[in-house]
This record gives C-alpha cells, sequence and structure tokens, in this order.
C-alpha cells in the first residue's frame, strides 16, 4: 500500500517539479540574452537613428516593403501588457543583409537594428479576423518595434504584406547568424 501512495504522490507533483525546473531555465535564458547584448553594446554595435532617408550603402539590395507604420514600445513601461498610445512613424521598412531599418520620410530619424541585436521577430494576428496584422521585432534592453503595412483602405493591416516582411526578415536574420557562427 505505501509504494502506491509514493507513486500516486510522485505522479501528481510532477507538473509542479516540471514547473519548478523550468522557472531557473527560463531567468537562465533571459540573464543569457542580457549577457549578449552585453557583448554586443561593449563591441560598440547599438540601435542606431540617423537622419538619412537612404538606405546605406552596405545594406544594397535591401527588400522594401512600403508604406509601413512604426513604433516602438518597451517592456520597462510595461509591454506587451500595457501599450502606450503613441504616434507612429509613417516610411518604409528596409531588410539588409546586416540590419533592419524604418526610412521615414524626410526630417524624421531612420532606425537601424543590427541583426545581432534582434532577439525576436513574431507576428501579431487580428483577433477578430485571425489575420496577420504586424509584425513584432524584440531587440536587446526590452525593445520592441511594431510594423503594420498599411492597405489602400485607411484603417486597414495588409495582411499579405505582413507576412512577406516577416518571413523575408526571419530568413535574413537566419542566413546572418549562420554566417556568423561559420
Amino acid at each position: 500500500m505505501l509504494p502506491a501512495i509514493g507513486l500516486n504522490l510522485a505522479a501528481q507533483s510532477a507538473p509542479a517539479l516540471a514547473a519548478l525546473a523550468l522557472g531557473p531555465m527560463d531567468a537562465m535564458q533571459e540573464r543569457s540574452e542580457t549577457d549578449r547584448c552585453l557583448v554586443w553594446t561593449n563591441k560598440g554595435i547599438a540601435i542606431g537613428e540617423s537622419l538619412e532617408t537612404t538606405i546605406p550603402f552596405d545594406e544594397r539590395k535591401a527588400a522594401t516593403f512600403e508604406p509601413a507604420e512604426w513604433r516602438t514600445e518597451h517592456a520597462s513601461d510595461g509591454y506587451p501588457q500595457v501599450e502606450r498610445s503613441r504616434t507612429p512613424t509613417e516610411g518604409s521598412l528596409a531588410i539588409g543583409r546586416k540590419s533592419v531599418l524604418l526610412v521615414p520620410s524626410p526630417g524624421m530619424a531612420r532606425i537601424r537594428i543590427p541583426y545581432e541585436l534582434i532577439q525576436d521577430v513574431a507576428i501579431r494576428y487580428d483577433p477578430v479576423s485571425n489575420e496577420p496584422r504586424s509584425i513584432v521585432v524584440k531587440s536587446c534592453n526590452g525593445r520592441f518595434d511594431i510594423v503594420t503595412f498599411r492597405q489602400e483602405r485607411p484603417g486597414r493591416s495588409d495582411p499579405d504584406a505582413t507576412t512577406a516582411a516577416a518571413s523575408e526578415l526571419k530568413a535574413r536574420l537566419a542566413a546572418f547568424k549562420d554566417a556568423k557562427e561559420n
């Protein structure tokens, strides 16, 4: 009878043990991402802003998607649970060999995010239609850049452009990381 009780208790606590084991792994992964970000920052690699509205020469053959709207959120502000009401910057998204860029209208700052600093690329779906609505680029220091592509009709996002841009960005990011490892 006693061995059966022990097996029953062990079976009931298995999910709890798994949760206890995974908790430290999540924290360890987060620390390793932070450490990786510090390594790149110490090497001088950072997210850059510039008033130039052209794509840099070393990013030639960039895939461009437009019209795009881009806004930045930060984990320190509570994102993704809390989204601030921010006016997006209009322009085009350029996916180059070494970075992703938002190239805005003249007079606005262009943003360049080197691939070394990108931690994840995800598609956000519309809760009603379940169509791709935007791309979320998570990078170092809890930065999230959210890109939406507009259709001809105002107020509608373009699911085809969203899917195509996310696929292109993920493919170039993977190729960049493979080249760095080899």
